[in-house]
């Protein structure tokens, strides 16, 4: 039987899926990286599943060429793919599989802020009855930045459900017919797109392009009363920045799902959870039942075709096809 070697967390997400699969799976901690590469060698198990954090450059260079590292997830920011592609290793991901959850996640922090769900939860619980006004988003300008296929979906929930404006910046000048029909205002220039906007959501992949996009220079240009809102990727935050505009009251708020270190921890000893105008969840807006599910099954499609020698089936990620 062949063997997978998979984060624990993983597992258990996918268990259902998991348990009844024609594999053996290994599980362990992402702690436990020399455990995982012993099993690799001991075991030969040339294909693993691993999530969203960083691993070793050491555990990457140990991993036997033509091996199979499957990303349970879409972005692969941590791999270190030069390492991957000189050691012919085969990175893939599951791409689609999350759209709708952190698209959902996205509009739940959006409401969730413009309706001050968490304050007047927590004044309730402290025996007060607060009567502060909340944000009606209808007819509200939402701004994505990335619109991909989560920004397209979350711009799709936000104008026919909510009746908010769309803008959106891209890097590109292009659009398909659906993002055109979404979209009320489109532009390459970021400042044009987040300048006078209620919301402001991030969508994009890290690169050295988008790595700290988000930064003082451009939490100025945006409204005193705007939100912004991250389901994508921490590093796209200069969460310095973030943290004293929303001290100095630059913008209104956030909601972030994702931080520059996770589990999290303050950067510059600036402590986002301090601040009483941001709603912070642990990187779950992918964390679905059906999410999990469709992650899960596809992982298996990658392997199953990977241990069948069917590598022009795999889900590798771009920059490593061949």
């Amino acid at each position: 039987m062949d063997k997978i070697i998979i984060q624990r967390d993983i597992y258990e997400r996918g268990r259902g899926i998991f348990s009844v699969a024609k594999f053996e799976f290994l599980p362990f901690d992402v702690s436990e990286e020399e455990k995982m590469l012993q099993a690799h060698q001991e075991t030969k198990a040339r294909c693993l599943i691993i999530g969203a954090e960083k691993y070793s450059t050491q555990f990457y260079e140990s991993l036997a060429p033509g091996s199979l590292v499957l990303r349970f997830g879409v972005g692969y920011d941590h791999v270190p793919l030069d390492i991957c592609k000189k050691r012919s290793l085969l990175v893939a991901n599951t791409p689609g599989t999350l759209d709708h959850s952190v698209a959902e996640h996205t509009i739940t922090l959006l409401l969730s802020c413009a309706r001050r769900i968490l304050a007047n939860d927590g004044a309730v619980r402290r025996g007060q009855w607060p009567a502060d006004s909340g944000i009606e988003v209808t007819g509200k300008t939402l701004a994505i930045v990335g619109l991909g296929r989560i920004g397209t979906m979350a711009a799709r929930i936000a104008k026919h459900g909510l009746g908010m404006r769309v803008k959106a910046f891209g890097r590109t000048p292009l659009l398909d017919a659906e993002a055109s029909s979404l979209v009320d205002y489109y532009s390459t220039d970021l400042a044009s797109v987040v300048e006078a906007a209620d919301f402001v959501s991030l969508h994009l992949s890290v690169n050295d392009q988008t790595r700290g996009i988000i930064n003082k220079e451009v939490l100025a240009l945006m409204s005193k009363e705007a939100i912004l809102i991250n389901t994508s990727r921490g590093q796209l935050i200069n969460e310095s920045d973030l943290y004293d505009a929303l001290r100095q009251r630059v913008i209104a708020g956030a909601a972030l799902d994702v931080f520059n270190y996770e589990p999290y921890r303050p950067v510059a000893g600036k402590d986002l959870r301090q601040l009483d105008n941001v709603i912070l969840t642990p990187h779950i807006s992918s964390n679905t039942d059906g999410a999990n599910r469709r992650m899960s099954e596809l992982c298996l499609r990658n392997a199953e075709a990977y241990f069948s020698n069917r590598w022009d089936e795999l889900n590798l990620v771009r920059e490593l096809k061949v």
